[in-house]
């Protein structure tokens, strides 16, 4: 009988060192698997003060921020004029906290914005996935066009089908598409003012306020621009 209630603590104590050994195993197992993840057949457009220009230098892609923030966003602006405009933002409600860390990487012409501090692997923006064979190509053309195009040269993904505040000369607005401001103006968060085609017959232009109320609307196209106000 003694022999057995000594056996006993020692059981149980093993079998709780066994349930922390298994434990540290599949964590380990599992931040493995996030770091293979960042470096399986992802490719690295940019990262951190890396930039990216269009042909004739009109515009370049890069990460940016704004009053000296420790908030980073990957952007597209004007870079021939000396007070930064941008023109489109990808992760406009999720900032990255280090510029050191982070990349924008292309995986078969999906692309990725993400925060790699201490080898984790957090995605904080993608695009749509466009589901095509090869690796695919990224390009910055002269009208600040952001696009993946695929081995045969076809664009599969193009920022102006995702505008943020800005229309650029070759956008075209869409069913579904709508500009919003700026939050404020140091944070490309989206804001309450926003332009978009009126439903149901997207005949016209209107500016809403807070998502749902309009506010301003061009009246039907008759080749001339007669606002209306609503308050």
């Amino acid at each position: 009988m003694a022999s057995s209630s000594y056996i006993a603590p020692q059981i149980s104590y093993s079998f709780i060192n066994l349930l922390l050994i298994l434990t540290s195993l599949q964590l380990l197992s599992s931040t493995q698997s996030k770091s293979c993840l960042t470096t399986s057949s992802s490719k690295v457009i940019i990262s951190g003060n890396s930039t990216i220009f269009s042909e004739n230098r009109t515009f370049v892609l890069g990460f940016f921020n704004t009053n000296n923030e420790s908030k980073w966003y990957l952007g597209i602006w004007y870079a021939s004029i000396p007070t930064p405009t941008y023109v489109w933002v990808a992760n406009r409600e999720t900032p990255l906290i280090s510029l050191e860390s982070s990349s924008l990487e292309i995986d078969a012409g999906k692309l990725t914005v993400k925060d790699n501090r201490d080898s984790r692997c957090d995605v904080v923006w993608e695009s749509a996935d466009p589901n095509i064979d090869s690796e695919g190509d990224v390009k910055l053309l002269e009208d600040g066009d952001l696009v993946v195009v695929d081995a045969r040269g076809v664009t599969v993904w193009r920022s102006f089908d995702f505008p943020a505040d800005t229309f650029l000369p070759g956008m075209n607005l869409t069913v579904g598409q709508m500009l919003t401001c700026w939050k404020s103006s140091n944070d490309p968060a989206p804001g309450k003012y926003s332009l978009r085609l009126r439903p149901p017959d997207y005949g016209e232009v209107e500016l809403l306020y807070g998502g749902d109320r309009t506010y301003w609307t061009s009246g039907k196209w008759t080749g001339n621009i007669s606002p209306v106000y609503r308050r």
